[in-house]
């Protein structure tokens, strides 16, 4: 499976500090994706939201971000796991 590249662009913007755009290029990729990929990429877009109103001297605003994408990444982790016990389920019956 290859990496998208706007992924890959999410984490070059991130590191130039360019956290609106990184949110921007990542939010298109979201909109395309479900499960567990598309929790671990909204927190994602939550944490470069948050740098943005830090960035903004918004502490309160950046700290709602910052634990709404805890959420995510936790929900992330739940549903990664409940995709590979049933992809492990559906294996196991067709052997």
């Amino acid at each position: 499976m290859t990496e998208d590249p706007r992924y890959t662009q999410y984490f070059q913007l991130f590191h130039q500090e360019k956290f609106f755009e990184a949110h921007e290029v990542l939010e298109a990729l979201w909109k395309e994706t479900h499960g567990a990929q598309r929790e671990f990429y909204q927190g994602l877009i939550q944490i470069a939201a948050a740098l943005v109103h830090l960035q903004k001297q918004n502490r309160p605003g950046a700290e709602a971000l910052f634990k709404k994408a805890l959420v995510h990444f936790e929900e992330a982790l739940a549903k990664n796991r409940a995709e590979r016990v049933s992809f492990k389920h559906a294996r196991a019956k067709k052997v």
